[in-house]
């Protein structure tokens, strides 16, 4: 089932709390921009529009981005994706952050109190963080928001926030801002997939 929320926010907000804090980014309610909502069993997706896209990430930087509104069939297949991928996504994610972080000169100075080498550290916090979104994943709601890249392809930024703690109490704003934030909460609260609609491929690491 989908509907159709209009916001009632208009003012770009910034919330700052000890140890973080966050940006509420509303969209104009005023201008007819509406967002549109898919609900799942347990949770509920929020895609933001096309107009408020361009907007949100700037006019310089969308020149070269083309927003677009999804339909209900592909944010459906997406959340099926997600559930499907996003373990081997992680893993894959981690090999390449913490290669990297291992291997700096911070990395050097924590090397004789590791007990177990980089991959067995790695495929640990993997682990971990795949059997905690396989016992937690129904209870995340998402938001989406649409673009295509100069060469073409299709992307989905998805933001997946558990709202179970919920200390800020930023639920309020799901349907009527794009949340963005920092430490505190909000690192293990609050993570970005991008779905690439084009080869059907989820990552971690693109951005606008």
């Amino acid at each position: 089932m989908a509907c159709f929320v209009s916001c009632m926010v208009k003012k770009r907000r910034q919330i700052v709390f000890e140890g973080g804090g966050t940006f509420i980014q509303p969209i104009d309610s005023s201008a007819g921009v509406v967002t549109w909502i898919v609900k799942f069993d347990n949770s509920v997706g929020v895609v933001f529009p096309a107009s408020f896209g361009k907007k949100l990430f700037g006019a310089d930087r969308s020149k070269s981005l083309t927003f677009f509104d999804p339909d209900t069939a592909l944010i459906r297949k997406i959340d099926k994706e997600i559930d499907y991928q996003y373990c081997n996504v992680s893993e894959k994610h981690n090999e390449r952050y913490w290669g990297k972080v291992l291997h700096t000169q911070m990395a050097d100075s924590l090397k004789p109190i590791l007990t177990v080498s980089q991959k067995e550290l790695i495929d640990r916090i993997s682990l971990e963080q795949c059997t905690y979104w396989q016992e937690n994943r129904q209870f995340y709601d998402k938001q989406y928001i649409c673009y295509i890249t100069p060469t073409g392809e299709k992307i989905v930024r998805v933001k997946l926030i558990d709202f179970r703690q919920d200390p800020h109490h930023l639920k309020q704003y799901l349907k009527t801002s794009w949340i963005e934030g920092w430490h505190g909460w909000f690192y293990s609260n609050l993570h970005e997939v991008y779905f690439h609609i084009n080869n059907n491929r989820l990552t971690i690491t693109e951005d606008l």
